[in-house]
C-alpha cells in the first residue's frame, strides 16, 4: 500500500509565491519598523557601555591614576606660585610712598553739541519728484516731440497722488494710454533724460513677452498629451494581461531591510565612538606628559 497517495504533494513554487505575495496591514508594518529602530538604539547604548568598560580595562587604570597625580601636582604648584605673587604685591603696595604731587584727575562734565550740518533733513511726506511730474505731464500729449508749454502742464499734476497710481491711471484710461505699447513710455523717458529707466523697461517687457510666448506654445502640447483617444465602436479583443513583476517588494522585505540597516548603523556608530574615545585619551595623555616634563624642569630652578 502506497502511503504517498494520501499525502498531498507540496508545490514549492506555489509556496514561494504565497510567501512573496503575503500582504500585511500598513499600520503593522509601521509599528514593526518603529520597534526595530527603538530596539536598535537601546542595543547600541548597551554595547557602547560594555565596549567602553572593556577599552578602559585594556588601557589600564594605573595610567589614569598617574595622570590624576600629575594634575594634582601641577595644580598645587600653581596655587603656591600664585600665593607667593600675591604676598609680594601686597608688600610692594604697603612700602610704596604716596607723592603729594600726584592728584586724581577731576572728571569734567561733558557737553553734547549738535550742529546743523550733522542733522540731515528728512524729505517731506508731501514732496513729489520733479521727474515724475514731468513724465506724467508728457504722457498726456500725443505729439512726438515734447510741447513748449510742458512746464505749465507739470504744475497741473497733483502732488498728493503717488507716481505709480498716476501711471496706472494713464495705462488704464481709454483716452490716454489704454491700448498703446510700452514704446510710448520708453520714448518719453528718453526725452526727459532717463535712458537707464528706458533701457530697463524695454528689456523687462521683451523678457516677459518671451516667457508668455513660451508658455502659450507649450500649453497646447500639454493638453494633447493629456487627452485620451476614444473609439466610437466597442472593442471585442480580449485585453492582454501584463505579467506581474517577479521582483515584488513585500512588507516582509521592508522589515528585513530595516533590521539590516539598523544593525549596520549600530556597528558603524560603535566603531566611530571607539575610535574617537581612543584618540581623545591619547591626546590627553600626551598633554599631561608634557605638563609633567615642564614641572620636572621648573622644580630645580625654584
Amino acid at each position: 500500500m502506497n502511503l504517498d497517495s494520501f499525502v498531498p504533494s507540496l508545490n514549492r513554487t506555489q509556496l514561494g509565491e504565497e510567501i512573496s505575495t503575503y500582504k500585511m496591514p500598513l499600520h503593522m508594518v509601521c509599528i514593526i519598523v518603529i520597534l526595530t529602530i527603538i530596539l536598535t538604539c537601546c542595543f547600541t547604548l548597551y554595547l557602547r557601555n560594555k565596549l567602553m568598560a572593556l577599552v578602559y580595562k585594556v588601557i589600564g587604570k594605573k595610567k589614569k591614576d598617574r595622570l590624576s597625580q600629575i594634575m594634582d601636582v601641577e595644580k598645587g604648584r600653581r596655587e603656591s606660585k600664585n600665593g607667593l605673587m600675591g604676598v609680594k604685591k601686597i608688600q610692594k603696595k604697603e612700602n610704596k610712598p604716596v607723592s603729594p604731587d600726584v592728584t586724581q584727575p577731576v572728571p569734567q562734565p561733558t557737553t553734547t553739541m549738535t550742529t546743523t550740518s550733522s542733522i540731515q533733513a528728512e524729505p517731506s511726506p508731501t514732496g513729489y519728484p520733479f521727474e515724475c511730474r514731468r513724465l506724467i505731464a508728457a504722457l498726456h500729449y500725443t505729439s512726438y516731440e515734447l510741447p513748449m508749454n510742458l512746464a505749465a502742464a507739470e504744475r497741473t499734476v497733483e502732488e498728493d497722488i503717488p507716481c505709480i497710481r498716476q501711471l496706472v491711471h494713464w495705462n488704464s484710461s481709454p483716452d490716454e494710454g489704454l491700448g498703446q505699447s510700452h514704446e510710448v513710455l520708453v520714448h518719453r523717458l528718453r526725452q526727459i533724460g532717463r535712458n537707464d529707466l528706458a533701457e530697463w523697461l524695454g528689456k523687462s517687457t521683451f523678457k516677459q513677452l518671451g516667457m508668455d510666448m513660451e508658455r502659450i506654445m507649450d500649453r497646447p502640447f500639454e493638453k494633447l498629451g493629456e487627452q485620451e483617444t476614444e473609439t466610437s465602436y466597442p472593442l471585442t479583443i480580449v485585453p492582454i494581461e501584463s505579467p506581474e513583476n517577479d521582483d515584488f517588494w513585500s512588507q516582509l522585505n521592508i522589515i528585513l531591510l530595516a533590521i539590516m540597516l539598523g544593525l549596520m548603523g549600530t556597528l558603524l556608530t560603535l566603531i566611530g565612538y571607539i575610535i574617537f574615545y581612543i584618540i581623545k585619551v591619547r591626546l590627553r595623555r600626551t598633554k599631561y606628559r608634557k605638563m609633567k616634563q615642564e614641572a620636572d624642569i621648573n622644580k630645580p630652578c625654584e
